[in-house]
């Protein structure tokens, strides 16, 4: 199904490609997104007795998610990117909306976040590649949110 170029065996599928982020009000297009999760963190209780299983306590969660952004670098990018995203911005949330050309698909929402880096690539006068800005994100919660 998947090893043909037949756009008809994705129908359904979202693609994810077509994505932006909003910081606030602010729009800002990347090229790559990942690391985007969220987990639970748990406690294993085994009671003594003729117990014949464990038993699993859900905790509050004391871990971050850490999503990293990739946006390569324009002479002529006029967005307010390097002034919205600096080390040490707060934003209740960040939204990464799905599209399918102009209409959301989904929405994810992360929570609480705090930008701990920004990197470019590295300069290199003998190679053809794309100069990218990496941002790296730690967030308390993601959630889904239908659209």
């Amino acid at each position: 199904m998947f090893g043909r170029s037949d756009t008809s065996d994705y129908v359904g599928f979202i693609q994810a490609n077509n994505f932006y982020v909003s910081f606030g009000t602010d729009i800002i297009a990347f090229s790559k997104i990942s690391n985007l999760e969220t987990t639970a963190e748990y406690d294993i209780i085994q009671e003594g007795g003729l117990n014949d299983r464990v038993h699993i306590v859900y905790k509050s969660n004391t871990q971050v998610g850490t999503a990293v952004f990739e946006k390569a670098v324009h002479k002529n990018d006029l967005s307010d990117y390097d002034k919205i995203v600096q080390v040490g911005s707060n934003f209740d949330t960040v939204n990464v909306f799905v599209t399918n050309g102009t209409v959301p698909q989904k929405l994810y929402v992360l929570t609480d976040c705090f930008i701990t880096k920004k990197s470019l690539s590295g300069f290199d006068a003998s190679s053809s590649e794309l100069l990218v800005s990496r941002m790296v994100l730690v967030y308390s919660n993601m959630n889904v949110v239908p659209v």
